[in-house]
């Protein structure tokens, strides 16, 4: 049996937002007052939570909206939500593309889903984590933020 929800995407065979491997980095966001969609890669603005947009940065991404997990209730809070910053997650795809493990992940803005077309969409800190996709739903695993080092480092000053 199939569902859908208010996100505009069907799921059965996944559920987007869920965190499907064990070891992943999950921190809290403040979103403010509008709730972000499971599955939407973030970015801070202001002090807050908000979706990645057109033409922003990969280096500007601070994790995927999850499902809230067991034991990690962060309910209290109004203002927040949870996000995944590492680990393997799922998220809502483009119908019809067939996504490989290993290949670059990128956000379109406008419909509010991952794709493999790197044209006119956002690049994420994330590659595919398995083959294809089912009922609307793919693998993917978010990359570490690389370190970047201080610029004293270099030249062997600081550091």
């Amino acid at each position: 049996m199939s569902t859908t929800y208010a996100t505009g995407y069907r799921r059965k065979a996944g559920f987007a937002g869920a965190i499907t491997q064990a070891g992943a980095v999950i921190k809290t966001v403040n979103r403010g007052d509008t709730p972000l969609d499971v599955g939407t890669p973030v970015k801070i603005s202001s002090g807050k939570a908000v979706a990645m947009a057109a033409g922003d940065d990969m280096s500007l991404m601070w994790g995927i909206v999850i499902r809230n997990q067991h034991g990690f209730n962060n309910d209290f809070l109004d203002s927040t939500q949870a996000v995944i910053s590492e680990g393997f997650v799922q998220v809502p795809m483009t119908a019809g593309e067939t996504p490989s493990r290993g290949a670059p992940v990128y956000w379109n803005a406008s419909t509010k889903k991952f794709t493999t077309t790197a044209a006119s969409n956002v690049a994420i800190r994330a590659v595919f984590a398995a083959d294809g996709q089912a009922d609307g739903v793919a693998e993917i695993q978010v990359i570490a933020t690389p370190l970047i080092p201080h610029p004293e480092a270099a030249g062997g000053v600081g550091g």
